[in-house]
């Protein structure tokens, strides 16, 4: 029997100021470059590909991000969370596709070569290398959450963005990190800002 009983997870979009989000931005056009799941609103459970060392952009790979801390504390600079809602044998499935990542962790490294092909429009899978909105449409197409509409090797940032806001997911906060940070760290009912302006 299917359990129905819903969750929440968090898809969180992030723009920074490293040269390759920059790269990223420029032929895209969108405002964020980067992608990460979280399973918690204050995102201390939050997962994508990238810097496995804050200042080598070399070395990448499955990391378990912090926005108060790491890459996101040293170059991010705005932010937008989406809650998703799904239900209960999803959201299992999602951490035990979670669970697998962790124990092989040392296994799987950035693909910077499918970044290069979703840029020319010719998708490219790579056993045990994911970038980073790859990695979060992989694991949620195979939970069984079909929130692109494209195979998981030519998923980007903007991919996830349109349809959230497609499907009218809820926005719980759109602004700079600090502030997140700020906010996150004082008593309070949830995120109170949004659309923040970033200049």
């Amino acid at each position: 029997m299917v359990n129905n009983k819903n969750k929440d997870i968090f898809l969180v979009l992030s723009q920074s100021c490293t040269n390759f989000a920059k790269v990223i931005r420029y032929y895209t056009k969108e405002p964020y470059a980067h992608v990460s799941l979280a399973f918690d609103e204050d995102l201390e459970e939050m997962y994508s590909f990238g810097r496995k060392r804050t200042t080598n952009p070399f070395a990448g790979g499955f990391v378990n991000e912090r926005v108060d801390g790491g890459t996101y504390a040293r170059y991010a600079q705005k932010v937008c969370i989406y809650k998703l809602e799904i239900n209960e044998d999803q959201y299992t499935q999602l951490r035990q596709y979670i669970d697998e990542f962790k124990k092989n962790s040392e296994k799987h490294t950035y693909n910077i070569v499918g970044i290069a092909g979703v840029v020319v429009g010719v998708p490219i899978k790579r056993k045990y290398k994911y970038f980073c909105s790859q990695f979060v449409a992989y694991i949620l197409q195979k939970s069984g959450i079909d929130l692109v509409d494209k195979p998981y090797e030519a998923a980007s940032p903007s991919d996830f963005r349109e349809k959230l806001e497609e499907i009218g997911a809820d926005k719980i906060y759109e602004g700079t990190v600090a502030n997140l940070v700020t906010t996150k760290n004082q008593p309070s009912n949830g995120y109170v800002v949004l659309n923040e302006r970033v200049n």
